[in-house]
C-alpha cells in the first residue's frame, strides 16, 4: 500500500531526476526559443539605428514599397506614426525574387520611424524628423547592421535644397547649428524670419562620398528659417 506521506526511496529517486534531469532541459528549451525570437526581432542598435517590431507583421497593402538593388531587399510601410517601418533582406543574387509584402519572415533586420530616401550600394540613406526643417539624414551600413552617418539637414525650406543623389554621392544642406549663427547682422532676411518662425539659422551644401563617408563642404552658406 502506498502511503503518500511517507518519503521513500522512489520518490527520491523521481525528485532527484526532476531537478537534474527535467528542470534544467525545459530551462534550456525555454532560453532557445526566447534567443530565436530575439535574433530575429533585434538588432544591437548602434549610433542611430532603431530596431524595432514592425507594427505589422504581415500585410500588403498600397502603403507598402519595395526598392532593390543588386544585394538588398527593402520593405517599407508606414506605420501610422512618424514615419515607416523597414524590413531589410540580403540577396543571394540578383536573381532573387521577392515579394513585396511586408512580412517579418522575410527580413534580416528591422529599423522603424524613418522616410526612405535612397538605397546606394550596401548603405541605406533615410530621413527622420516630424517638423519641415531641421530633419535628420542618416546612412545605415546594411553589411554591418549599423548607422555610419548622421546629419541634421534642411529638408522643407526650397526645392534647390533637396537632397540629391550619383552612383557614388549624396548632396544635402547642412544644419551649422555649431559653426554659424545667424543674427541681425550676418542675416539678410532676419527680422523677417523672427517674425513668422522666429528661428533664423544657416545651411550649406556638403556633398558626401560614399566611398569614405567624408563631406566636403561647397563654402558658401545660407541663412533659413527652421520650425
Amino acid at each position: 500500500m502506498i502511503k503518500w506521506n511517507e518519503v521513500t526511496w522512489y520518490s527520491k529517486t523521481l525528485a532527484l531526476i526532476l531537478f537534474i534531469v527535467v528542470i534544467p532541459l525545459l530551462a534550456f528549451c525555454i532560453g532557445v526559443q526566447y534567443q530565436q525570437v530575439v535574433d530575429i526581432r533585434t538588432v544591437a542598435p548602434k549610433l542611430a539605428v532603431q530596431v524595432a517590431i514592425p507594427h505589422q507583421a504581415e500585410v500588403s497593402t498600397s502603403k507598402t514599397k519595395c526598392y532593390q538593388n543588386e544585394k538588398y531587399f527593402v520593405i517599407s510601410q508606414w506605420n501610422g506614426g512618424l514615419g515607416d517601418d523597414f524590413l531589410i533582406a540580403s540577396l543571394r543574387s540578383n536573381q532573387d525574387v521577392l515579394p513585396c509584402t511586408f512580412s517579418l519572415a522575410l527580413a534580416d533586420f528591422t529599423l522603424a520611424d524613418y522616410n526612405f530616401l535612397s538605397l546606394k550600394g550596401k548603405y541605406l540613406v533615410l530621413d527622420e524628423g516630424s517638423a519641415p526643417s531641421p530633419r535628420g539624414i542618416s546612412i545605415v551600413d546594411l553589411e554591418q547592421k549599423k548607422t555610419v552617418f548622421v546629419a541634421d539637414y534642411d529638408g522643407g525650406n526650397s526645392p534647390d535644397h533637396k537632397v540629391t543623389f550619383t552612383d557614388n554621392s549624396m548632396t544635402y544642406w547642412e544644419w551649422l547649428r555649431k559653426t554659424q549663427v545667424a543674427t541681425s547682422e550676418n542675416c539678410p532676411v532676419y527680422e523677417a524670419i523672427m517674425n513668422t518662425t522666429g528661428n533664423p539659422v544657416f545651411v550649406q551644401m556638403v556633398t558626401v562620398d560614399f566611398a569614405t563617408l567624408q563631406k566636403k563642404y561647397s563654402g558658401t552658406s545660407e541663412c533659413v528659417a527652421f520650425q
